[in-house]
């Protein structure tokens, strides 16, 4: 199907977008390519903090599920941009869920862990240390995803949200998991697939 072709072509091309500038910075520091992922923070940590994990995904998906499905519901959240929105004509099936998942993990989940975690928050906190450095990453993404949303209060809502999912993986990844994005990209990615289930619970009306 030439849509979902559309849609993961869109996904790659973003994380391929959000991993330029990271790369030119770290080519003209190190001029070399060898150790790149690395230095974003592509690498494991043992034993895996799946508490960690567990317990950021469930509070979040508690704490918002109230917030985020009436601001759906009265449209103050623009659902309209989501890719797999655009799906629902083909019904609550594969093609559907495909979508949402590849959009949560890969089109958002990744490239944003990479800009914001693994390229400027490490800088920031390099540069103003671990509180104010991660702060500002955290204020700086949540800000991108304002424009979304229409209303002060549901703003300030989804500012709150978002400083503290952004705030929480940064401290996930730089005191819990030695500077890995890995296992904050598993938690985005949850986060993104738990807001997918209720923009999907409201347009099916599950």
């Amino acid at each position: 199907m030439e849509e979902i072709k559309t849609v993961i072509f869109s996904g790659i091309v973003q994380v391929l977008i959000f991993s330029l500038v990271p790369f030119i910075w770290y080519l003209v520091g190190h001029r070399t390519v060898k150790g790149f992922l690395p230095w974003l923070g592509f690498k494991t940590k043992r034993p895996m903090p799946i508490k960690s994990i567990a317990v950021i995904s469930l509070f979040f998906m508690v704490a918002t599920f109230v917030p985020y499905m009436v601001m759906f519901k009265n449209g103050s959240i623009n659902s309209t941009n989501l890719p797999f929105v655009t799906f629902k004509k083909y019904g609550f099936g594969f093609t559907y869920v495909f979508v949402l998942v590849f959009f949560s993990v890969v089109q958002t989940g990744l490239s944003e862990e990479i800009f914001f975690r693994g390229f400027l928050g490490k800088r920031l906190i390099g540069k103003l240390g671990f509180k104010i450095g991660n702060a500002l990453q955290a204020l700086i993404f949540a800000a991108i995803h304002l424009p979304a949303v229409k209303g002060a209060l549901e703003s300030m809502i989804v500012l709150v949200f978002t400083v503290g999912i952004a705030y929480v993986l940064g401290y996930l990844a730089e005191k819990k998991c030695d500077g890995s994005i890995v296992y904050g990209w598993i938690v985005h990615a949850l986060v993104n697939i738990i807001s997918g289930i209720y923009v999907s619970m409201y347009l099916f009306k599950l």
